[in-house]
């Protein structure tokens, strides 16, 4: 009985004393356990790295079409916001030019309204009838008032609001605002009266549409509520 090595697993070989054909015999017998162990080895190793390689490769696949997904996706987004994007700025330029239209249409006898009432005021003399041109003038005036208040919106939206500076009497202004609405607040029992500063100046250069919104709109609250 003969011990092969430290390193070596305990393997105890019985060999023949002096039998150089039995030694050889199992030294052969040995070092093919030890490549076939080698080899199932290797086998498995083998199997395992395919494997992995497999997952990997799947993995990957999977991340590739995710990709794709969320390229195609990010596509259909970005059609869809020019689509919207182009319908909004279809739906604007229609509603703008519903304005001009609507504008035009209501400005045209507006206007003839003004015109005769200007020419009436200077052939009536009686001062109530007086009165009544006055406030159809200024009613006239409002509604015009309440036109440039729709299209201002458009044009706010738009952002091209520019203000139109020229001199405006600002004592005439509140007269015909404040006639306006004279009758509702005799309606309701209320006293409007107009006070203004005694160095006011006849004329002030500012903006005489924007000026008589902004009083329309303080006035009728005022009187409504």
């Amino acid at each position: 009985m003969k011990k092969l090595s430290r390193n070596c697993p305990k393997i105890w070989i019985l060999t023949p004393a002096g039998g150089t054909f039995g030694g050889l015999f199992v030294w052969a017998f040995i070092a093919r356990a030890l490549y076939m162990r080698k080899r199932r080895e290797a086998e498995r190793l083998r199997a395992r790295l395919f494997e992995q390689e497999s997952q990997a490769r799947e993995a990957l696949e999977r991340k590739n079409r995710q990709l794709e997904e969320a390229k195609e996706a990010a596509e259909l987004a970005k059609e869809a916001a020019e689509l919207a994007s182009q319908a909004a700025e279809a739906a604007n330029q229609s509603k703008s030019l519903f304005l001009a239209n609507m504008s035009h249409e209501i400005r045209t006898p507006l206007n003839a309204i003004l015109g005769f009432s200007d020419l009436l005021n200077g052939v009536v003399k009686d001062p109530k009838e007086r009165s009544y041109l006055g406030a159809i003038s200024s009613s006239g005036r409002g509604l015009l008032t309440i036109i440039n208040d729709i299209l201002d919106l458009s044009k706010i939206e738009a952002g091209r609001l520019e203000l139109q500076y020229e001199p405006v009497s600002v004592r005439q202004l509140l007269d015909d605002v404040a006639q306006v609405f004279s009758h509702k607040a005799q309606e309701k029992g209320l006293k409007l009266e107009i006070v203004t500063a005694p160095d006011l100046p006849e004329v002030l250069f500012l903006d005489e549409v924007r000026l008589r919104q902004i009083l329309f709109n303080v006035l009728g609250n005022a009187v409504k509520f």
